[in-house]
């Protein structure tokens, strides 16, 4: 999810931090057996974020679900 000037277009039910930030990405963090968390990725200006950076911060996401279902796997073995 990316919204690239939250002056202009928000998330539905999404009242802010208040930490300044005007745009921002956001990435999920899942497997089959749930939601971990988000990735996210900020900034004060608006526009500051290209696709690569998109990219990036999903890629990041999937890595990390990754890892957690490795570690399910590994809890659910003993090893």
């Amino acid at each position: 999810m990316h919204f690239a000037d939250l002056n202009k277009k928000k998330p539905n039910g999404y009242d802010g931090s208040m930490a300044g930030y005007r745009t921002f990405v956001a990435a999920p963090i899942w497997t089959e057996t749930g939601v971990y968390g988000m990735v996210t990725l900020d900034a004060p200006t608006p526009k500051a974020f290209d696709e690569g950076d998109v990219a990036l911060v999903e890629l990041t996401a999937e890595m990390m679900s990754i890892a957690f279902e490795i570690g399910q796997d590994q809890d659910a073995t003993g090893h």
